[in-house]
This record gives structure tokens, C-alpha cells and sequence, in this order.
């Protein structure tokens, strides 16, 4: 054997340095990826109750909440058009049952809308899918003409309602407090319900429903808060009101059986009145005339308090004197016994 075959032997058994190092990193175990943090299509962001993750039925449950947010949308308008007359201080028993009305409406409707919302988004966020069938489309079409309608009618009330304040000689601050602030309000509310059922959601979920939640919490508490001060003056009031149409009738029947109007209140009947006799006052104007004061604490000078069977009684009652329209504090009623002044009046002719 020469030293080339030597040579080539040798090359042969060495082993190859370079195949070895390729093979111990192929043979190396790699690195675990990093996981995609981005959601997948169907993912959803989940809830704190899983109840709020899921639907039964989805089609039925998505009208629901669609219908569920007009009803919510529309107490919650009426309930900011309460708070308005509150804020300008137009106060009646009307106006008081109405907005406690709106507010236990807001408080009802608020949880089922906000639990059908979430549950209905979640199906669409999970299955994007669902946005292309044909019923689906119809629909949403249909609740978004309807609520962009809404929100133009509202917008429009609003800045003409504020352009006319300007021009008005006074009460500018009330015609706003009456109309232009409700209404804005109103687009506001009905704007976010234009927005609830995008295709591609502006928000989260959780962001709408919990931002729809808090504005009808602030719509509602100072309802809530106005209504029971006010209103408990209003009924008072309206009490009072009732005990002055019935003293007046009384008062006139002793001007007629004892032919002149008593001294004071304490020879008139006060039995049956509804509140203490001390609140209110007595005074004789001349033969055929005296008042009756009291002291309310709303004004029901501007507006009508509203329709009452107890209200319409005491009118035919009472004649022209109307006692449930006054001003706040203290007001008096001049009564005229119109039968008891002409015969006190033939009285006189004859004795002369």
C-alpha cells in the first residue's frame, strides 16, 4: 500500500467535524413558540358572568333586545322631558306620577335590555357569520331607519326649541330647561341605540352596556329624588286646596242661614277637613265677600294641575273660585257670595 491509498484510508475514518455540528443543532430540541395573542375570529371577550356569554336562541333573543332598547331608549327620554319641567318649576300631580312612572319603567328595563344586549352581541362576536343572513340584515336595517329617524326628530326639537329661546322676551332659561335639554338628551339616547347593533361595534360590548347604564342612572335618581320632594308638596298642596273649597261652602251656608258671613273660623263647621284648621286663615272683606288663605309649595298659577274627580267636584262646588290654581307661599282667595250680597243689598233698599 503506497502512501496516497494511506493517506486516503486515514481521510476516510476522520471523523467530519463540520457534519457533526449540523447534526447536534438539528438534533437540538427548539424553542416553544410564543403564543398569538391576538384573538381569534370567534373569540369573544368573556364576562364576569358567563351567563352574559351565551344565547339560547339567538334570533329571538336578538329581537328582544332590539325591541327591549327601544322601550328603554323611550322611558329614558321621557323621564330626561320630566326632569326638565322639574328643573324650570313646572310641578303638578300630572307631571309628578309621570315621571315616577318613566323612572320605575327605566329601572324594570334596564337590566332585561342590558342582559339580552350582551348575550346577542356576544353570538355576533362569536359567530361574525350570522351578520350576512338575509333576516338578520332586514331587521337591523329596519331598528337603525327607525332610530336615526328618532335621533334627527330629537335633534331638531332641540336646536330649534334653543334658537327660539333667544328670541323670546323672558323665560329663556326655562324654555331651555323644557325642551332644548330633554331633548338633546333624547338624541343622545337614541343615538347610542342607533349604534348598539353595528355590523363593526364603535365599543365593546361591556363599554356600551355598562355606558347606556350609567346614563339612565343619571337620568333616573334625580327623578326619583325631585319626585318625592315635589310631589309630596304637590298632593299637599292639592289637600289644601280641597279643605279651602270645602270651608268656602260652609262658610256660605252660615252667611245664608244667619244672614251675614261669621267672625272667624270658629263658627264655621271644621270637622272632616282633611289638614289642621290652623293653617289656614279667614278674613271678611265687606257684607258679601271674605277670603281664605293657605300656603302651598308649588306654583300651579301657570299650568293645569292636572285632572282630578276630587278637583272637578269641588269646582262646581266653589263657582269662578278656583283654589287649585296659586302661586308658592302664602295666597288668598277672595270669595264673593253673589245670592247673599243682592238679597243683603234688597235689605238695605227696603229699610231705607
Amino acid at each position: 500500500m503506497d502512501d496516497h491509498d494511506t493517506k486516503d484510508t486515514n481521510n476516510t475514518n476522520k471523523p467530519n467535524s463540520t457534519n457533526d455540528t449540523n447534526d447536534s443543532s438539528a438534533a437540538a430540541p427548539a424553542e416553544p413558540s410564543k403564543p398569538d395573542t391576538k384573538p381569534s375570529v370567534g373569540s369573544v371577550m368573556k364576562s364576569r358572568l358567563p351567563f352574559l356569554d351565551k344565547t339560547g336562541i339567538y334570533p329571538l333573543e336578538l329581537t328582544v333586545a332590539m325591541v327591549v332598547m327601544i322601550i328603554l331608549a323611550s322611558v329614558m327620554s321621557f323621564g330626561a322631558y320630566a326632569l326638565g319641567q322639574y328643573i324650570s318649576g313646572n310641578v303638578n300631580i300630572g307631571i309628578g306620577e309621570s315621571a315616577l312612572w318613566s323612572a320605575a319603567s327605566v329601572l324594570v328595563w334596564l337590566p332585561v335590555c342590558y342582559a339580552f344586549y350582551m348575550r346577542s352581541r356576544a353570538h355576533m362576536e362569536q359567530h361574525p357569520e350570522v351578520a350576512d343572513r338575509l333576516t338578520q340584515r332586514t331587521f337591523t336595517i329596519m331598528y337603525q331607519i327607525v332610530m336615526m329617524i328618532t335621533v334627527i326628530g330629537f335633534a331638531f326639537t332641540a336646536l330649534y326649541s334653543l334658537l327660539n329661546a333667544f328670541v323670546q322676551v323672558n323665560d329663556v332659561a326655562e324654555a331651555m330647561a323644557r325642551v332644548s335639554l330633554p331633548s338633546a338628551v333624547s338624541a343622545l339616547v337614541f343615538g347610542g341605540a342607533f349604534i348598539a347593533f353595528f355590523r363593526r361595534p364603535l365599543v365593546s360590548r361591556k363599554v356600551f352596556a355598562n355606558g347606556m347604564a350609567v346614563l339612565a342612572v343619571l337620568i333616573v335618581l334625580p327623578v326619583i329624588v325631585m319626585s318625592m320632594v315635589m310631589l309630596r308638596g304637590a298632593n299637599a298642596d292639592e289637600v289644601r286646596s280641597s279643605d279651602l273649597a270645602e270651608l268656602s261652602s260652609r262658610v256660605k251656608k252660615v252667611a245664608y242661614s244667619d244672614y251675614e258671613l261669621p267672625e272667624s273660623l270658629a263658627d264655621v263647621d271644621t270637622n272632616g277637613l282633611e289638614m289642621p284648621v290652623d293653617g289656614y286663615k279667614y278674613n271678611v272683606v265687606d257684607d258679601g265677600t271674605f277670603e281664605l288663605c293657605a300656603n302651598f309649595q308649588t306654583d300651579t298659577s301657570k299650568n293645569d294641575p292636572g285632572p282630578s274627580k276630587k278637583r272637578s267636584k269641588k269646582r262646581k262646588q266653589t263657582g269662578d273660585v278656583d283654589f287649585y290654581k296659586h302661586p308658592r307661599g302664602n295666597h288668598c282667595f277672595k270669595v264673593k257670595v253673589s245670592a247673599f250680597d243682592d238679597f243683603m243689598s234688597q235689605l238695605r233698599g227696603i229699610g231705607e
